[in-house]
């Protein structure tokens, strides 16, 4: 072999599925925190419902339904959103769960707060700068908004109706 010719293997990096229900759904954020996640899109997690605890919580429940997006991360991306969701600080603790997306389920990590944090955090309403992001985030990737307000007239949202577009990006999805 020539000393000036390289040899070039790249090994396929192996990728995770993280399903995102709080503020990580707004991308510009969950991009910040994790740079090499790649938006698969609106999914479903079934049995749970999404519960108001200062930030976003999960919790069992049969009959109902918490959408969000599925995301493709690596093992750095983990790293990052472990540090973020407090998982060292007994804030969150990340869980393996069942998603669908389109027609398919899928194995994926999220986070949910753990017992200690529920109870500190229990009855506290969401900042309204979190609420802000997490409604931005579900309607950028048009899922269900569950962070919108009720006021007099009906659904609300608290932030200007005027987020940024998606980028168009080519992630293989």
């Amino acid at each position: 072999m020539r000393s000036d010719t390289i040899l070039e293997t790249k090994m396929a990096e192996t990728r995770y599925l993280y399903f995102a229900y709080g503020s990580n759904l707004w991308w510009p954020r969950m991009r910040q925190r994790c740079p090499d996640a790649r938006a698969w899109g609106g999914a479903t997690l079934d049995g749970y419902r999404l519960v108001e605890r200062l930030y976003a919580d999960i919790e069992r429940r049969t009959g109902f339904h918490v959408q969000g997006v599925l995301y493709s991360v690596t093992a750095a991306d983990i790293a990052s959103l472990d540090r973020f969701e407090g998982l060292a600080r007994g804030i969150y603790r990340r869980i393996n769960v069942k998603v669908r997306y389109g027609r398919r389920t899928y194995d994926a990590c999220t986070y949910v707060m753990t017992k200690e944090t529920r109870a500190v955090r229990r009855g506290k309403p969401y900042p309204a700068w979190y609420r802000n992001i997490c409604s931005m985030g579900a309607q950028w990737h048009g899922i269900e908004d569950e962070f919108k307000v009720r006021n007099t007239d009906g659904w609300s949202l608290v932030f200007p109706a005027s987020a940024p577009t998606k980028e168009n990006e080519d992630d293989g999805q």
